[in-house]
Order: structure tokens, then sequence, then C-alpha cells
């Protein structure tokens, strides 16, 4: 799993029943250019000279690729975003826009909708090797490791020297536990390609894997000077922080991503992970809150706001919020075994096997439904 992505806490129930649960992170407008129209020309009945009126021609769908790149390089995110859907309007097999417009949806954590796009682009063009990298990336943040190793090894083969191969598979060994082969090849990444900033990012989160998070740091930081504007990169660092306990850095780095990206969730609900860390659960719960405001569909911030209330035993404000990430994603096993707790724990047995048998439907290895449904046994 992604360090960005999990938190992990321990959860102390009735009777002294522990539980560890986890919360999987899951961590966009048209915009359309307008193009110059012709002057108005004399009629011909009129004997004057006519000077011709330049014009400029509509743009092409390469025009918008090419935009949305450089807005994407200068942290314009929702701006890439809708020039790349200009693109897609202009020509619907347009693969580049489908790829880049998925690589940044992976980066802010709508990793199904970014893996949509980027095997769209991989199905207009099986032959780039760029495509089957961003795969390989998208496959590893789904947490799907086997097939995120075999795309960037894909990528390797139609090109040997092409360095984000090699930063996608140094992401995707980390993952699959393979972490020294994942730190040899994030080191080949930043050999072949020292100044792109991804790459650093790559290398460092295999480095991270391995727990040498000073190294990490210093990859991260890397990243960050090569591209200071792409918050991404500040994101990254601030959750290095927060796991290594340094949270005042970590909330400074989150700040600075809030005051160029005041809609973007994930700092808001960085933040709260630092506070829920420190059982700050009121100021946690003020976060996530404006988390789940920047984004409505952010189940991920509604679960978390359920555990900040359940572990300050306030069970009845928790069962809303666990409810509220479960309609965003039905199948999230742990907002479930949260909300079958928060019901067990208010005398509501029947809710709680309903949701702690739901739960173990989806994820078999939930700790929270097995030691859920045992704790109803005779109940």
């Amino acid at each position: 799993m992604r360090n960005m992505v999990i938190g992990v806490a321990t959860l102390i129930l009735v009777g002294g029943l522990s539980a560890v649960y986890a919360i999987v992170v899951v961590p966009l407008q048209d915009k359309k250019l307008p193009v110059s129209t012709p002057s108005p020309v004399p009629s011909p009945a009129v004997a004057v000279a006519v000077t011709p009126t330049a014009t400029v021609p509509p743009k092409v769908f390469t025009d918008y690729v090419a935009e949305g790149d450089q807005l994407f390089l200068l942290g314009k995110v929702d701006e890439a975003i809708a020039a790349y859907n200009d693109a897609i309007n202009a020509n619907p097999n347009s693969a580049k826009a489908y790829a880049h417009w998925g690589k940044i949806l992976v980066f802010r954590n709508q990793t199904g909708e970014g893996l949509a796009k980027i095997q769209r682009s991989v199905e207009l063009d099986p032959t780039s090797a760029e495509f089957y990298a961003l795969l390989g990336l998208a496959y590893d943040w789904n947490n799907d490791y086997g097939k995120a190793v075999e795309a960037c090894q894909k990528s390797i083969q139609l090109s040997p020297t092409y360095p984000p191969a090699y930063g996608c598979l140094a992401e995707a060994l980390a993952d699959s536990g393979q972490i020294e082969k994942g730190i040899d090849a994030g080191k080949k990444a930043v050999q072949l390609d020292d100044k792109d900033a991804d790459l650093h990012r790559s290398y460092g989160y295999a480095l991270q894997s391995a727990g040498n998070f000073k190294a990490a740091e210093e990859e991260y930081r890397k990243a960050i000077e090569r591209q200071p504007k792409l918050t991404y990169f500040r994101l990254t660092l601030a959750a290095l922080y927060r796991r290594m306990g340094r949270i005042d850095d970590a909330v400074v780095e989150f700040q600075k991503v809030i005051e160029a990206e005041p809609k973007n969730p994930q700092p808001y609900e960085g933040i709260g992970r630092a506070y829920y860390d420190q059982k700050r659960f009121d100021e946690a719960i003020t976060h996530f809150k404006k988390a789940t405001e920047a984004d409505p569909e952010r189940a991920s911030s509604f679960s978390y706001i359920g555990w900040s209330f359940y572990l300050q035993e306030k069970y009845d404000l928790a069962a809303p919020f666990f409810e509220q990430a479960i309609r965003v994603e039905p199948r999230r096993a742990e907002a479930l075994g949260g909300l079958g707790w928060s019901h067990f724990m208010l005398g509501k047995y029947k809710e709680a096997r309903e949701a702690f048998t739901k739960a173990a439907e989806i994820d078999p290895s939930s700790d929270l439904a097995k030691r859920g449904l045992q704790a109803l046994e005779g109940r």
C-alpha cells in the first residue's frame, strides 16, 4: 500500500477487544479558448484598396494537448484538464490527451478514473513506451502491483532507455515487496534523466519504502526544486514528514499547497491526518470537513471523520459519516466495519451484523469484520 494513502490506528473496543483498521485514501471543467473572427471585408462595389486582415486559425487537438502540458507544468491543473478535454472533443482518438489527463487524475488520487483514461490511451496506441509507463503508474496506485510491474516492463521493452519506465518500475517493485530491485530501478531512472522531477519522486518513494527517510526527503526536495509549481511533490514531502512524526513540518508543507490550490482536498485531509495521528480529533475533524467541502465525493475524509468521532466514543455521531463514505464507495470495507462497530456500541446488533457481514464479503481478511462478528456471537 502507498504510504500516502494508508492510515493505521488501534481501536480499543468493549471488553478489551482491540482491532486494527486501515483507511485507504482514494486522496473538470470544460474550457474553450477564444478564436479570433475575421474582420469584415469591404464590399467589392466600394472602390477602395483592401488590406487583408490576418486571422487566427482554430486550434487543433495537438495545440490543446501542448497547452495542457504547459499548464500542468505551471501548476494550473484544472486548466490543464480542461485543455485535454478540449483535445478529446476535437479528436476523440487523441491518445496523448487521454494519457496526460489520466496522469493528473492519478496524482489527485482519482485513481480509478485516471486508470481508465490511460487504458484508453494504450488501446489507441499500443506502441507507446510513455503510455505503458503511465499505465504501470496507474495500476500501482490502484494497488494492482502485478499488472503495474508488467506494464512498466512492457514500457522498457518498447524503449530500453526510456527513463519514466524505470521510475514506474521503481514504485511498482517497491510496492510489491521487491524493495532493493525498486531502489535499483529508481537509481537508474535518475541516472538516465536527472532533470525529471517525477523520477526523483519515484526514486524517493522506493527509498522511503526501505525506511531510508533521510534519503527519500532529499529526493523529494530535488523534485520540488525541479518543478516548484507542481504541488503533488510538496504533498509527497508533507506526507513523509507526517510519517516521520514531524507534524509541524508536515502542516507547513500542506499549507503551502492550500495557498496554491485552495480547492484541492488533499492538503486538508493531510493536515487532518496529522492531527488525527496526535489524537487531536476536533482539529482533525475540522480539516477533514474542509476536504469534503472541496470534494463532496471524498470517501476517505468522511470515513476519517467517522473514526475521529468513534475514538471519542461519540458513536451516534460517527455512524452517519461512515454511511456517507459508503454512499460514495459502497465497497469500502473499512467504513462498513466502522459503521458496524458504531452500531454495536449503540446496542443495534442487527444493523451491526449487516454491516460486518457486508464488510467480510468485500474483504474476507478484514479484521474489523471478523472481530465484529465474533463479538456478536450469542447476541
